[in-house]
């Protein structure tokens, strides 16, 4: 088995660039209601396509997402410092849909 160990300073250094790629690969740009609960997300570095109604209907889901079950609602979706949100405040992080 090969083991290796890491300073202190290298294990710092690792984590300041893996939070750095994170957060870069999380950013979203922008996005476009194409369908109903479907949104095309664009990341900096991908594009997703996510419809978002099973996860609003599924009986576990919080309270907090049942005014995201109108779709007229749903549809007032925008982009708020890099995270979808609607007008109650309701937000998804990007780190999320990622």
């Amino acid at each position: 088995m090969l083991q290796t160990t890491m300073t202190q300073e290298e294990y710092a250094e690792f984590i300041a660039w893996e939070t750095k790629e994170n957060e870069a690969a999380f950013k979203l740009k922008s996005f476009e209601i194409v369908g109903p609960y479907t949104l095309h997300l664009k990341f900096t570095d991908c594009q997703k396509i996510i419809n978002f109604r099973p996860f609003l209907f599924h009986p576990r889901v919080k309270q907090m997402y049942a005014p995201l079950k109108d779709l007229d609602y749903f549809n007032q979706v925008v982009l708020d410092n890099q995270h979808l949100t609607w007008p109650d405040g309701t937000d998804f992080n990007p780190a999320m849909i990622y």
